[in-house]
Parts: C-alpha cells; structure tokens; sequence
C-alpha cells in the first residue's frame, strides 16, 4: 500500500511547474493550429448561415439563435458519427429550435446545409 507522503512526493514530480510548461511548450503550435482552423471554419459556418437567414427574410438582428443552431449541429458532427446515424438527434435539435421560434424553413435550410434531411 502507498503511503500519504509517497502520495504527495508522486503528485509534486508529476505536476511540477517544469513538467507542465515543457508539456504546454511542445502542444503549444499544435494547438494553435487546430484553433486557427476551427476559427476559420466557425466564421465561414456564420457568414453561410447569415446567407442562408437573408433568403429566409430573417433580420440580421434575429441571427443568434440560427448561428446557435448551426453551432450546434457543427459540434454534433465534429463527434464522428456520419449524417445518417446522427440524423434522429439533429431533428430533436431543430423541433427544439422550431419549438423556441425559430421559423421552421430558416432550421430546415441550415439542417440540409449540413447533409441532413429537413423536417416534415
């Protein structure tokens, strides 16, 4: 059995500044690869939902809850499950939406975007 004081000693060497920061300093261009990417996808997902909310007539003030929906299914597919396997959960989203306000044909347009399959 492990004492407390060897414990303690095992917890120190683990997380020592030293550890840590040369853990950090190695992820650190990896991560900030991975973000800019992420970035980049994230701003092209708003401006193509703000496009897909123009030719629903949906004021540009009215945005946020169709860019979270559309967030929302990002995140879902970012799991890995293919469109079909996740189709159910994704039509639970949008009846949530459309359920909150959210026009119908705006939640139907942004699901296609992705690859699902509108609402009835």
């Amino acid at each position: 059995m492990v004492s407390a004081s060897e414990r303690i000693e095992k917890y120190k060497v683990k997380f020592s500044p030293t550890v840590v920061s040369e853990r950090y300093t190695k992820l650190a261009d990896l991560t900030a690869k991975k973000v800019e990417v992420r970035q980049a996808e994230l701003t092209q997902l708003r401006n193509d939902v703000r496009q897909i909310l123009n030719q629903n007539g949906i004021a540009p003030l009215m945005s946020g809850p169709y860019v979270a929906f559309a967030n929302k299914l990002y995140g879902l597919l970012r799991t890995g499950g293919t469109v079909q396997v996740l189709q159910p959960q994704a039509h639970g989203y949008a009846n949530a939406w459309v359920a909150q306000g959210c026009k119908k044909e705006a939640i139907n347009d942004i699901l296609v975007y992705f690859g699902f399959s509108p609402l009835a």
